[in-house]
């Protein structure tokens, strides 16, 4: 804008032959001849003058500035870089295995009644809290039933075939003479003849040798001392009791726990508590954990015996789940 003016003014001096008093150098002859200004409009040129030099001042100030603005680089675009492989994933965690925890009878099967009293509602009860105090110490455990449901016997040893597992403990009470108490475990050697063979192939056992497996003993004997040191139970000791189908249809170290007698009043009201109850849950995990660490331990109760000498029992008549 302020150039356009400039321009305008300068044509109009040339017009009227006052541009060339700027320039004396200009001969005279190729001037034109000044024309008289007038008064009024001489101010007017003078203001446009002077309004033109602000604007042209104004501009050279912008321009100035401008050429001191940081120049804004370009956005520099990276790419991502692809690799020439792929990362490998990393390994699958291995699942643990479990331990079993078998709760006896249920369903319309009551097991042992004893003053009132049914088998099969105190060994879900005792298992629950069981698998629940084994969870609470990291270990894997599952339940054979978790409700009053029905579960056949070969169905329990079924499941517990099923994977690798730890352990298998099926939960019991017991009934008998009016004076019979305390506690007792069983195990089962030799097992079912189908699992002893079975056991043969997994341990890879030499032309001639069988293998001998004494880890359902010392589970046994494990889950026996600790319970009836916390309960303060009669100590009935450890049995080998083969033909008991629930452990002896098992591949895993299998046990059977009669953790007190119903029919004796004073013990079966102390089955009844919650007391007494937390104390036999607490030796069954103790012991069981116990003898977990011990197990972890290369070919722990595996050895080998002469074919000949492994004893061979007669098929068995069905047997009930207590002795």
């Amino acid at each position: 804008m302020c150039i356009a003016v400039l321009v305008s003014q300068a044509n109009s001096w040339k017009t009227n032959g006052h541009l060339y008093s700027f320039f004396p150098a200009v001969p005279a002859a190729r001037r034109p001849k000044a024309q008289p200004i007038p008064l009024r409009e001489g101010r007017h040129f003078w203001l446009q003058y002077v309004v033109s030099l602000v604007f042209a001042a104004g501009v050279c100030i912008c321009l100035e500035n401008a050429a001191r603005f940081p120049e804004i680089p370009a956005p520099t675009v990276v790419r991502a870089e692809t690799p020439d492989r792929l990362p490998e994933a990393p390994p699958a965690v291995p699942v643990r295995p479990a331990i079993v925890i078998d709760p006896g009878h249920g369903g319309p099967d009551p097991g042992t009644i004893g003053n009132g009293q049914f088998e099969k509602t105190w060994t879900l009860s005792v298992s629950l809290a069981l698998a629940e105090q084994l969870r609470h110490r990291g270990w894997v455990v599952e339940l054979t039933r978790s409700d009053d449901g029905a579960v056949s016997l070969i169905d329990r040893s079924l499941h517990a075939n099923r994977e690798p597992r730890l352990a298998f403990v099926s939960i019991h009470f017991n009934a008998g003479g009016p004076d019979a108490s305390g506690v007792e475990t069983y195990y089962a050697w030799p097992k079912n003849p189908e699992i002893m063979t079975r056991l043969d192939l997994a341990h890879r056992v030499p032309e001639g040798r069988v293998v001998l497996d004494e880890r359902g003993r010392l589970l046994a004997e494990a889950l026996q001392s600790k319970v009836c040191e916390l309960t303060g139970a009669r100590n009935r000791g450890v049995k080998n009791q083969p033909q008991l189908s629930v452990i002896s249809r098992t591949l895993c170290p299998a046990v059977l726990v009669e953790c007190g007698f119903l029919s004796h009043p004073a013990e079966c009201g102390a089955i009844q508590t919650d007391d007494y109850r937390a104390k036999l849950v607490r030796g069954l995990a103790d012991g069981l954990e116990g003898w977990l660490q011990l197990a972890a331990g290369p070919d722990f109760g595996i050895a080998h015996e002469d074919a000949a000498s492994r004893l061979t029992l007669p098929a068995p008549p069905p047997a009930p789940e207590n002795p």
